[in-house]
């Protein structure tokens, strides 16, 4: 679960504090509306959503299995490394081309 929370809390606090940091001058506002509406509902959404990520997003993916980061499908594909990477991704970049054919 530290991993967890050591991934994401860096970015949560940056955006919770970046977004608190652009609502400050509505503070200031004469108008009550503004004030009480708009700064105190975007105040709560982002308190809300910057403790949804400190504390219920890294208990959820500490909750995820943990396991092998190959997929079944892959397994025994890590001896044959390609040389170019349009052997890895030939439909991706629209070519069947390998290095050897390409440096003819």
């Amino acid at each position: 679960m530290s991993k967890a929370i050591l991934g994401t809390t860096g970015a949560v606090l940056l955006g919770g504090a970046s977004t608190i940091t652009a609502l400050i001058p509505m503070v200031g506002s004469s108008i009550v509306f503004i004030r009480k509406y708009y700064f105190g509902l975007f105040l709560s959404v982002v308190l809300i959503g910057v403790t949804n990520g400190l504390v219920v997003l890294p208990a959820a993916l500490a909750l995820l299995p943990v396991g092998s980061t190959q997929s079944k499908a892959n397994q025994g594909l890590d001896d044959e490394k390609p040389d170019n990477i349009c052997e890895q991704f030939p439909a991706i970049l629209g070519t069947n081309v390998s290095a050897k054919e390409a440096s003819v």
